[in-house]
């Protein structure tokens, strides 16, 4: 067995492998390209963070694949990795193939973050150091009495949604959506654009120019994201993508962000998400949290929490009180960190480590 980055030449492979333990993934190319490839953090020269392992005979048996990050805690900007799609065929763990390539992601691509893992890989992740840091909840929102319905169809059913291909009819964003004396506007570009930061005590992952443009304004035809108008709203913004879960055709609330401890511009964000799935026709909204602030106040919008939390891990050094994380005010991310927008509408394979 052998553990290497993963080369040009592999990709063909590489992509062979992927469509065989995703097979709900129609598009693993353009995934790979966009997600990995493209991401403005990647230099260029050393290729992907992307670790394979071989079997003797040289066929891939397993990966562990990195994406360079900026996060943000105590004043400084730092560098790091989230891990994500760490995955080792069934009929090879026994090999230690998925220990090998955890030693060698999580111990050489530093500090390392990762969200919602598998139980196997987290105590593997724990056994080097990887450690809690806080927990994204997961909040829903329905406007029809008939989505819970629809939800335990699908459920008893097995169904992962009733729509095909979890889409749904064409619907095209409006220009304003209007809150009262306020209203938010449709962005097509971002001029001027730097990253305000929350709170120097909280961590939280960057929202650079580069990031917006590379996450979502790119790719204008799957994200949307408004801006609240008016001097002094410049960092109230939140964005939002087509989905369905569980049967439901919901509107995501992927990422947003209001100026620290501004409980009426978070409100004026959630009021206009709500009259946005209302325009689209959704049944609701789906979103998370990772920070007290934002659990209250999606809580006092009749959001109601769902499910299991996802783990935020890292083997950072952050020295804080314990007390923070029991407490959730250490950690601010939203589903557009990592790649829990990428996966959180698929249905998980078992092999996954």
């Amino acid at each position: 067995m052998k553990i290497c980055r993963l080369t040009k030449a592999q990709y063909s492979e590489f992509f062979r492998f992927n469509r065989e333990i995703y097979p709900t993934r129609r598009d693993v190319e353009e995934r790979f390209r966009s997600q990995i490839l493209d991401n403005p953090l990647l230099e260029e020269e050393s290729g992907p963070t992307v670790l394979v392992a071989h079997s003797a005979d040289g066929q891939i048996i397993g990966q562990f694949v990195l994406m360079p990050l900026e996060y943000h805690f105590d004043g400084t900007c730092s560098r790091g990795f989230f891990g994500c799609d760490y995955f080792v065929l069934r009929d090879q763990k026994a090999s230690g193939a998925g220990a090998l390539l955890a030693f060698r992601a999580i111990g050489g691509f530093r500090p390392y973050f990762t969200f919602d893992a598998s139980e196997t890989a987290r105590k593997i992740g724990e056994s080097l150091g990887v450690k809690r840091i806080g927990d994204m909840y997961k909040f829903l929102w329905i406007r029809s009495i008939a989505a819970p319905i629809r939800m335990l169809f699908c459920e008893t059913l097995g169904r992962r949604s009733v729509f095909r291909d979890g889409r749904f009819e064409d619907f095209e964003f409006p220009r304003f959506l209007p809150c009262g004396r306020n209203q938010f506007q449709l962005v097509d570009s971002l001029r001027q654009w730097k990253h305000h930061i929350w709170n120097d005590t909280v961590l939280e992952f960057s929202r650079s120019a580069q990031f917006m443009n590379w996450r979502f304004l790119r790719r204008r035809e799957t994200y949307f994201m408004y801006r609240l108008g008016g001097e002094g709203n410049q960092w109230t913004y939140f964005v939002v993508r087509k989905a369905a879960w569980k049967g439901l055709r919901l509107l995501a609330l992927i990422d947003y962000r209001v100026p620290f401890g501004d409980k009426r511009g978070f409100k004026l964000l959630l009021i206009a998400v709500k009259l946005l799935a209302r325009i689209a026709r959704c049944e609701g909204v789906i979103t998370m949290s990772s920070h007290r602030f934002f659990d209250r106040m999606l809580k006092g919008s009749f959001f109601v929490r769902m499910g299991e939390p996802a783990v935020v891990l890292t083997n950072a050094q952050l020295h804080v009180p314990q007390k923070r994380i029991g407490e959730r005010t250490l950690v601010y991310t939203t589903m557009a960190d990592g790649d829990i927008d990428f996966d959180y509408y698929r249905l998980r394979n078992s092999g996954a480590a």
